[in-house]
């Protein structure tokens, strides 16, 4: 895709534009919304948050990963 995927180190914080700056929200904290986060981290980007509503992240396929080892593992219901 030619996107980089690291910010130039040599660039200044303070030269990147306004956008850089802004406000990102991510829904989730599943296997996308880490990796999203990390890639805008990595591109200089400074205010993200990752809102989820669980206790743990993870998301989907840490949900039914744990109960699908609970169930082998301790041979209990859940």
């Amino acid at each position: 895709m030619g996107i980089p995927q690291i910010r130039d180190p040599c660039l200044s914080i303070d030269t990147l534009p306004p956008s850089y700056k802004a406000k990102i929200a991510l829904v989730g904290c599943g296997p996308a919304s880490i990796s999203a986060a990390t890639f805008l981290a990595r591109s200089g980007y400074t205010d993200i948050t990752i809102y989820e509503k669980e206790a743990f992240p993870g998301g989907l396929v840490f949900m039914h990963m744990k109960r699908f080892f609970c169930l082998l593992v301790n041979r209990t219901k859940i």
